[in-house]
């Protein structure tokens, strides 16, 4: 997880966005990311 600090940056960095942001992964096949695909 994050910390605070960074948490805070993060926040105030993502509130001045002005366009849609997306995000993508790129999952390979580890359990690790079999785990992201099924969610929790």
């Amino acid at each position: 997880m994050l910390d605070t600090q960074l948490k805070d940056q993060l926040q105030a960095y993502l509130q001045n966005l002005r366009t849609p942001v997306r995000l993508i992964a790129s999952l390979d096949d580890s359990d690790k990311a079999t785990e992201l695909r099924l969610g929790p």
